[in-house]
Formats: C-alpha cells, structure tokens, sequence
C-alpha cells in the first residue's frame, strides 16, 4: 500500500509540474489570441475590451491560480476559438484517438513478437538478418514521410483503402499501421536483445538439460524473462505514441485529441491547448506508474517490502 501511496504521489507531482509548465509556455510563445479572434484590423478598444473579458490582463499568478482552482472542480475551462467548455471538446475527440492508439498498440505488440523472437533464435541467419533490417527500417522512417507513402500507395494508385477521415475499419488502418511501425520496431529490438541474454543464462540451459520442449523453455523461461525491461519501453513509448498521434491526425485527417491540439495551438486558444497537453500528460505519467506497478507480477524479485 505504502509504495501505490508513494506512486500516486509521485504522479500527482509530475502532472502538477507538467500543467504549470505549460501555463507558462503557452503564454510566452508568440502568437495572440485576441488577434487570431478578432483579427488584423480590430480596434485598440475592441482589443481591450476582449482581453478584459478573457482575463488575460491580470497577472499571471492570478491566472494560474484561478485555473487551478478550476481545474479542482474538473472545470478545464472555455475554448476561445469554439465558445465551448474545454471538456465538452476532448470529450468529443477522445474516442477517435483511444481508438487509433489502442489498434496501433496491439499492431504493435503483434508485429514486435515474433520480429523480437526470429531476431533473437536467427541471430546472424538469412530470418534474423531479414528481421533486424525490418525493425532498422520502422526505426528509420518517420511517421510524417510513412503516412504519406502508404496513402500514395494504397489508397491513391491502388484504391484498396480510403485516403483520410474516419469511415469504418477500412479507414483505420493506414493511421495505425503509421503509428505502430516505430513502437514496434523498438520493442521487437529490445525483447531480441533481452531474449538473447535471457536464452544464454544457467537456467535455461538446465530446463533444456531436463528435457523440456523446445516451446516451453522459450515462452517459460526466456520471453517472460525477457519481457521486464520490454515493459520499460512499452510504458515509455505509449506517451510517445499519444504525442505521435498529434502528426499521425494531421497527415490523415483523423478527427482525435492530436488533430484538436493543433488546431488549439493554431488559434492560440490557451485553455485547449492546456486541456489537450494536460490529458496526454496525465496518460503519458499514468501509463508509467502502472508499469511500474507490473513489474512485481512480472518478476517477483522487484517487490519491494
């Protein structure tokens, strides 16, 4: 208990951390909210009037302290450019970005298994080789340059899928494939390389002398093993995966929480942005406090008393 406690309160300070940072950053950047609103040729009086109306002329401890206080009541409060409560928005766009990561999240996974186990039992063989090439390649290619390929190759010269939006599974998987190839590339190198070592250690070598089958000294002995640092990476890569989604969106029209934050940042609509960065944040730190917490059922031996 006392370690979720400690867990928990390391997570709520790392959020906290992340929202003031970003109160302050957003308010730096250059770009106006007022202008974007009303425009170039708007009024010295009109300006004034708006600014006063937002609150943005109160100094700026002021303004954090109501937004915190707000933020207490779950209130992320209004977006200038949509006129709506910041909630009622990511609300709205949230379903199509969980929907994306958790299908880019299992291709993922389903892809890295075997590329990790063939890297790791072919090493230096045609399917090991073949494999490890596979990965360099997901590793290489960014997403930005990936998207834009398949919807070239698939949906342009070929017709086989839709070219963007949100239109059934069909459309679904140009996105995820785009989202998943970098995170599946990583996992499938590190469980290789821990699966490597892990095959090579004492106590493989005994379950083998014991006559196990082949499949069971892998899958008992060696992936399980092999999977406590591939957790590691996972719980990291599943934030990276939400703030890849904010690219992934935009290349492919997709209407989720990524697309939202850019067209926040775009209007300079400061609540928005705070409410987007806040969730994915909240996910990114949440995802690697559970983690964490999965190390014990992984491997008994990071229990700590």
């Amino acid at each position: 208990m006392s370690r979720l406690l400690r867990q928990l309160a390391a997570t709520a300070g790392t959020v906290l951390a992340v929202l003031v940072t970003v109160f302050l950053l957003v308010r730096v950047l250059p770009g106006d909210p007022v202008e974007v609103m009303l425009g170039e040729r708007a009024s010295g009086a009109d300006r004034a009037a708006l600014v006063a109306q937002l609150g943005l002329d109160r100094p700026l401890p002021v303004q954090l302290g109501d937004y915190l206080r707000g933020l207490a009541r779950l209130d992320l409060g209004q977006s200038l450019r949509y006129h709506e409560p910041v909630t009622t928005l990511i609300g709205g766009r949230l379903p199509a970005t969980l929907e994306l990561a958790g299908a880019a999240l299992a291709l993922a996974v389903v892809l890295a298994l075997p590329l990790g186990i063939v890297m790791a039992l072919r090493a230096g063989r045609l399917a090991g080789r073949l494999a490890g090439t596979l990965t360099l390649l997901g590793l290489a290619l960014p997403g930005f340059w990936f998207g834009p390929l398949l919807i070239l190759l698939f949906a342009v010269r070929l017709g086989w899928l839709p070219v963007a939006g949100r239109e059934g599974l069909a459309s679904l998987a140009l996105p995820a494939l785009t989202l998943a190839l970098g995170l599946a590339a990583t996992l499938a190198r590190q469980l290789a390389a821990n699966l490597t070592e892990t095959l090579a250690a004492e106590h493989v070598r005994t379950a083998r002398a014991k006559g196990l089958p082949p499949g069971q000294v892998l899958w008992r002995h060696g992936v399980r093993n092999a999977l406590l640092p591939v957790a590691t990476v996972f719980g990291l890569q599943v934030g990276a995966l939400l703030g890849g989604a904010v690219i992934t969106e935009t290349v492919f029209a997709w209407p989720g929480l990524g697309a939202l934050t850019v067209e926040a940042i775009g209007a300079r609509d400061y609540p928005l942005v705070q409410g987007c960065v806040l969730l994915i944040a909240g996910v990114y730190v949440l995802v690697n406090g559970l983690t964490e917490l999965a190390y014990g059922w992984i491997d008994p031996r990071v229990r700590r008393p």
